[in-house]
């Protein structure tokens, strides 16, 4: 009974079948990151190397120094969104020129035009909103300038990373200011699917409009025979099918933006598997089983550490302690007390307060 709950539990918590789109974006960003431990003397030059060639051995289980799973699936998915941007970017370019060829071909056509589906006055033949699609995910990507890298959960590393390094080496501007917004933050998922939802909305407007031309009542196009279907009891029909199916796959944008909306609304900070989920690294066990350890018997001397794994040394209580802790956290939008004052100078000034007299 034990084994099929896990089984169960793995079916229903796994996320490799759609993890598995980013893998490209993976390797660009796990490439960035094993450069900069380099640089940063973290690791060595030929683990580093070896890295870059195959990612394999132990070598490789030093990738995850300083990077939690959640920053790099956000890097990863930040990667992906600003790809699949640029992709969106060169489509609407083609239906921006296929649209103005449409235009120039049909130049000085008049037809009907309508308030209220009643015919009001005439208008070119193609109008101003079949237009309005020009360049509307082109804003976009600067939602994409900024990056998470070394945030690690949410309160940053102690480790000597360049953050800045592995931002500008992925092609963004800098590091998010902070490392709780950085691995909680959704917002450029959201815009970039309210975008997709706009631009869905559009094509579904212009694809009703082509729908009704074609018909009988309208008779304004003909569609030719390669987009068209007929009907299975009336063969001379010419049923538009492409731009029925882009009419109603739009519904499909629109609820991918419902559903990660009614997902994000309810998340506390910082970040949750809802959001996510490539598994653990190996990295976590020797932790796991100190933490078990220190459980079961509410303390651990040194030596018991090292029973657990003889990489603990002298200075292993200097890292222990939740004051301890916090001090640790060095890296650049980090959760350590001058972390955070520096952050808050910056909001102070950007927003032109007196820190000395809140309001």
């Amino acid at each position: 009974m034990g084994d099929s709950k896990r089984v169960t539990v793995e079916k229903f918590t796994e996320s490799i079948s759609f993890d598995k789109q980013l893998y490209k974006h993976d390797i660009r960003g796990s490439k960035a990151h094993a450069s900069m431990l380099a640089k940063q003397g973290l690791i060595s030059v030929s683990d580093r190397d070896s890295i870059l060639k195959d990612m394999v051995g132990e070598p490789a289980k030093k990738l995850h120094s300083a990077r939690s799973r959640n920053d790099q699936v956000l890097t990863d998915f930040r990667l992906w969104c600003r790809d699949a941007i640029d992709r969106i970017v060169a489509s609407i370019g083609h239906l921006q020129v296929a649209l103005v060829e449409l235009a120039l071909k049909n130049e000085g056509l008049i037809i009907p035009g309508y308030t209220h589906t009643f015919t009001e006055g005439t208008t070119c033949f193609v109008a101003t909103s079949t237009l309005s699609i020009c360049g509307a995910a082109q804003p976009l990507r600067s939602k994409l300038e900024r990056l998470e890298p070394g945030c690690m959960c949410t309160t940053g590393t102690g480790l000597p990373i360049d953050r800045f390094m592995t931002s500008y080496s992925l092609g963004f501007t800098a590091p998010i200011r902070s490392s709780i917004d950085a691995v909680s933050d959704r917002d450029f998922v959201l815009e970039f699917l309210s975008t997709n939802s706009m631009i869905k909305v559009h094509l579904s407007r212009l694809g009703e409009e082509c729908v009704l031309w074609a018909s009988e009542e309208f008779g304004f196009i003909t569609p030719s025979d390669s987009i068209s279907s007929g009907s299975s009891i009336m063969p001379q029909k010419k049923i538009p099918d492409p731009m029925e199916l882009v009419r109603g796959k739009s519904a499909r944008v629109i609820g991918d933006l419902v559903t990660l909306l009614t997902l994000c609304k309810g998340l506390p900070l910082a970040y949750n598997r809802d959001l996510q989920g490539i598994p653990f690294r190996t990295s976590h066990d020797i932790v796991g089983r100190s933490v078990a350890l220190c459980v079961s018997k509410n303390c651990l001397s040194l030596d018991e550490l090292r029973s657990v794994n003889p990489v603990f040394d002298d200075d292993v209580y200097e890292f222990l302690g939740v004051e301890n802790t916090v001090k640790k956290f060095s890296s650049h939008g980090s959760t350590d007390s001058a972390c955070v004052a520096n952050q808050i100078d910056y909001w102070v000034a950007e927003l032109e307060l007196n820190r000395s007299k809140p309001h």
